[in-house]
């Protein structure tokens, strides 16, 4: 399934994609919940802002700041989005801003003020629920992955992987984990079961355990190696540690497994 930033989502929102884009999110809106709820999300507080701000001037130089702060928080839109050069707002007292914005001029009575301010206020409260709401969750942006069944892999119809596919690919982590466990101890080369079980180690909170999994996975030089470098990038990313989830990143070479996640991720935490 693709993965979706939150400005994908305000993109698809805002009416920005094109019209293949519109369509394969669209579809991927049908089979994806989480993605439905994000959708809903940002359409609610897009309704509640509109609701919110007066219909006057002061609301549109306002409403602009916010699209300039949209850019800031959630990397700009692409193709020419919304995102972009801000509008400067002269004061009520008449004082010039600086050179080089657009200027919106104003000419703000008392209980015009007031309407802005409170309309800022709103403004405000919209933007701190959308920064909370969606906090920078990257395991569960970027680390989705199918297993694959182990008959698949040329393993041969192995029930404990075949079991733990199930319950993995449901998203019962905590169900696939033991499984997975048991299938590595009874064949210690299975490094499909390693690399699985440090994914589900991450989605269960296992940090440190996952990582020691995926490094012995990328050590083993395995078709999994470039996919353990990037579950391990996710891991730092996700704790903030964008320096080392880069050194991981890097080590992803184009065309690998991985390497379209990895971009996106790179993208995101602005590590080009």
């Amino acid at each position: 399934m693709a993965i979706y930033t939150n400005e994908d989502i305000i993109r698809y929102v805002e009416g920005e994609l094109s019209s293949e884009e519109k369509q394969k999110m669209e579809d991927d809106l049908r089979a994806d919940v989480s993605l439905a709820a994000g959708v809903e999300l940002y359409r609610q507080l897009k309704e509640t802002l509109e609701q919110r701000l007066p219909a006057d001037e002061g609301a549109t130089a306002m409403q602009q700041t916010l699209r300039d702060m949209r850019g800031k928080y959630f990397g700009g839109a692409a193709g020419g989005g919304a995102s972009g050069g801000g509008a400067d707002v002269t004061s009520p007292s008449g004082e010039e801003p600086g050179a080089g914005g657009k200027v919106v001029k104003m000419k703000v009575r008392a209980d015009v003020f007031r309407k802005y301010v409170v309309g800022l206020a709103a403004a405000a409260a919209i933007l701190f629920a959308v920064v909370m709401l969606w906090p920078s969750d990257y395991l569960n942006t970027y680390g989705k992955t199918q297993m694959v069944g182990s008959a698949e892999r040329g393993e041969g119809n192995d029930s404990l992987m075949e079991q733990a596919s199930a319950y993995f690919n449901a998203g019962d982590f905590e169900k696939a984990l033991p499984l997975l466990d048991q299938a590595f101890r009874k064949d210690s080369t299975n490094q499909t079961a390693l690399f699985y079980r440090g994914v589900a180690l991450l989605h269960t909170g296992g940090v440190d355990a996952a990582r020691s999994d995926l490094l012995k996975v990328y050590a083993g030089g395995s078709l999994f190696q470039y996919e353990a470098a990037f579950y391990l990038a996710l891991s730092y990313a996700q704790q903030k540690n964008n320096a080392v989830a880069k050194e991981w990143l890097d080590k992803i070479p184009a065309g690998a497994p991985g390497a379209d996640k990895a971009a996106g991720l790179r993208r995101k935490l602005g590590v080009n």
